[in-house]
């Protein structure tokens, strides 16, 4: 049975794991950089489709260690890449991790595209082209010391892209991260979901499709790889679900960032879902037909670096702890903490944390349950 490496963010590895496993998964075990699993590679179309924590999908070819830059082209000439793709077909190397032997990720995928590029010319008298945009296949090479590993990359674009967002705004939280944090909340539990700094509208956007079981349409590269083409591949049908009774509140203080939440989140077309403008002081939640037993309330708010900036954010981060005590008795709050110096600011003790990397920065996903 062909073995399989889901990736994720790091921290959400538990997370994805737990998805894998709920949706039928057969998980074998967490790795160093995500979750394997086996199955056919029906299952792993699936997987590209149906995953939301995920960030890749990878099918292992092989493993092997090295001494010297050299070794790596030595090893990728054993393997038979005519094997996987056409040489009329284009190709593209993503070099990941670090190595004594290479001063940078560039110079391993050269020795990589050079090794594959002479077997095709021994072979055909003719080379492959490379195509970093849009290849037919993508080779995922992982550095770490002297072991290197060779996958197939079955999601060619990243799976984070869940195909929604049309507008964006400042500083996004991406889509696969937004969905971990909201299954690690246990957003089933609650059928209010509010979040009074929307932005783009990606956490509201995610907790109606998660709640709702929805597949993400995908545009996978695996059917065309040459060594597949025999084989029965089936896309998932889309899952026709009644819809929950859930209701969703979507609010931000700046126009710009209703106005895109707007365009996001017209899909969902539900009398269920809420869209306001407005501090989140001023939302008047309680007077918006919400029918709901347990409020969640998610929120990425903004978080700094600089002092100074830190400094104008502080009044924000106190009035939404003078909130959550005074307005959201019985709630459970969430919030993405980039920053000790302002969470230091709600007054508040949180219960709950998962430690996660947001683009770079080091975050926490911390719970307040306001009793």
């Amino acid at each position: 049975m062909p073995q399989f490496i889901a990736l994720t963010s790091k921290g959400l590895r538990p997370v994805l794991k737990k998805e894998l496993q709920d949706l039928n998964f057969k998980v074998l075990k967490e790795t160093g950089e995500g979750v394997l699993f086996d199955g056919s590679w029906n299952e792993a179309i699936r997987a590209n489709h149906e995953l939301r924590t995920c960030t890749r999908i990878l099918k292992p070819v092989a493993d092997f260690q090295v001494y010297n830059a050299d070794e790596l082209y030595n090893h990728c000439k054993k393997i038979d890449f005519t094997k996987f793709f056409d040489v009329d077909q284009t190709f593209a190397i993503k070099v990941k991790g670090q190595s004594p032997f290479f001063n940078n990720t560039l110079y391993a995928a050269q020795l990589m595209k050079d090794a594959i590029v002479d077997q095709f010319q021994k072979k055909y008298q003719k080379r492959p082209n490379v195509n970093k945009e849009k290849p037919a296949i993508e080779f995922y090479c992982r550095l770490q010391d002297t072991q290197v590993s060779i996958s197939l990359n079955t999601s060619g674009t990243s799976l984070t892209h869940h195909g929604y967002r049309d507008q964006s705004v400042h500083a996004p939280i991406r889509e696969h991260i937004a969905a971990a944090l909201l299954k690690h909340a246990g957003i089933e539990d609650y059928d209010l979901v509010w979040d009074p700094m929307c932005g783009s509208g990606t956490f509201i956007y995610e907790a109606h499709e998660i709640l709702n079981d929805n597949f993400i349409p995908r545009d996978l590269p695996i059917y065309k790889w040459k060594h597949l083409k025999q084989m029965d591949l089936k896309s998932p049908e889309k899952k026709h679900k009644a819809p929950l009774d859930h209701y969703y509140l979507a609010s931000d203080v700046h126009p710009e960032s209703v106005a895109a939440a707007k365009t996001n989140l017209d899909p969902i077309r539900s009398s269920h879902l809420k869209i306001r403008q407005g501090d989140f002081e001023d939302v008047p939640f309680d007077k918006l037909d919400l029918k709901f037993k347990k409020g969640l309330l998610v929120i990425n708010p903004p978080y700094a670096e600089r002092l100074g900036e830190i400094e104008k954010l502080k009044p924000t981060y106190k009035r939404l702890g003078d909130f959550m005590k005074q307005r959201l008795k019985g709630w459970d709050v969430w919030i993405v903490s980039g920053q000790a110096q302002l969470t230091k600011e709600l007054r508040l003790k949180s219960d709950r944390q998962l430690n996660f990397d947001n683009g770079g920065i080091s975050c926490r996903w911390l719970r307040y349950s306001m009793y």
